[in-house]
């Protein structure tokens, strides 16, 4: 499995990704109305049932995950709202070596 983080995404860019399989997408997000919208988006791409989806509604600052876990981090338009250097020692540490 590909393990795929989208910092603040809306889904647009994830669904970038719906090609590669399998692939987990999780998302990191404070707001629930950004979490609807992705959901929305990711749901029209194709094969859908070999994509795991998570939502996270936290603060990308503080990330609930464990270290080295993802292969691939990204973040579109989120990253200038975020109290830096923190975001960036977050992204470090949940990325895989």
């Amino acid at each position: 499995n590909i393990d795929i983080l989208d910092i603040g995404g809306s889904g647009k860019d994830s669904t970038y990704f719906c090609s590669e399989k399998p692939i987990n997408i999780i998302q990191l997000e404070v707001s629930p109305n950004q979490q609807k919208l992705f959901l929305d988006r990711l749901s029209r791409c194709l094969n859908f049932s070999d994509i795991s989806i998570q939502l996270n509604t936290a603060p990308a600052e503080h990330m609930p995950f464990t270290e080295n876990i993802f292969d691939f981090i990204f973040s579109t338009s989120t990253i200038h709202h975020c109290k830096r250097p923190d975001i960036f020692y977050e992204i470090f540490r949940v990325s895989k070596e």
